[in-house]
Order: structure tokens, then C-alpha cells, then sequence
């Protein structure tokens, strides 16, 4: 219950984000959706994949205000721990949508072709699986 709770307060934030851009927000959306992962760690259970994709994206937003590169590895992880947790469909789609944003943002600091061609392998996954 604790996790959800914190869950819930970081996707508040990540929107407060969005509109707003403000870094305290960015910084509170981070540690909610820590607290989130590690409450449910605690719990005994493994973090469900939405709390990890939670987490990704709250590396995104800090890395959109840095441009630190480390944070986009970080949200990288994250992404892949959430895909390899077995989330529902829905969650991986959207999961899978994160990566390909992630990896189009560290293309356009590397020019690595490969972060491109994987971030259309995981952006043309989701699209298939929302057309179904």
C-alpha cells in the first residue's frame, strides 16, 4: 500500500513536471518513485514494472535538466528491469515507449546508429502491439 501510495505521489509530480518544468518537482518525482521500488523491495515483493518504469522516466526528467549522460543509463536500466518484470501488456507498451525515447536522446549525444536502430526496434514493438 505504501509503494502505491508513493507511486501515485511521483506520477502527480512527473505531471506537475511536465507542465511546469520545475526542478524541485523533478527532484521529488525522483525520490517518490524510489521510494516506491524500495517499499516494495521491502515488502518482500519484487518492484512491479510500473514502479521501475516510473523510476526510468523520473531519470529521463532529471537527465532533460542535466544532460547529465550517466542518467540516461540510469533510465535505461531501469526501463529494462521493468521490461524484464513481466509487467501487463499496457505497461510494456508504454514501457517499450520510454526506451525508444530514451535511446533517441542518447543517439542525439552519441550518433551511435545502434541506440537508433534499437530505439525503432522498441518504438515499432509498441506500435504493433497497440494496433492489436
Amino acid at each position: 500500500m505504501a509503494a502505491e501510495r508513493a507511486y501515485a505521489l511521483g506520477v502527480a509530480l512527473a505531471t506537475r513536471f511536465g507542465r511546469g518544468g520545475d526542478a524541485d518537482d523533478a527532484d521529488e518525482e525522483l525520490q517518490a518513485f524510489r521510494a516506491a521500488v524500495a517499499l516494495s523491495a521491502a515488502d518482500g515483493q519484487e518492484a512491479e514494472g510500473r514502479y521501475r518504469d516510473g523510476l526510468g522516466s523520473a531519470y529521463l526528467d532529471q537527465w532533460r535538466l542535466t544532460r547529465d549522460p550517466a542518467l540516461l543509463s540510469s533510465a535505461l536500466a531501469e526501463y529494462g528491469q521493468a521490461l524484464d518484470s513481466g509487467p501487463g501488456v499496457r505497461e510494456s507498451l508504454q514501457t517499450r515507449i520510454n526506451v525508444g525515447d530514451a535511446l533517441i536522446s542518447r543517439f542525439g549525444l552519441s550518433g551511435d546508429p545502434q541506440d537508433l536502430a534499437d530505439a525503432l526496434g522498441h518504438l515499432r514493438a509498441a506500435a504493433d502491439g497497440l494496433a492489436r
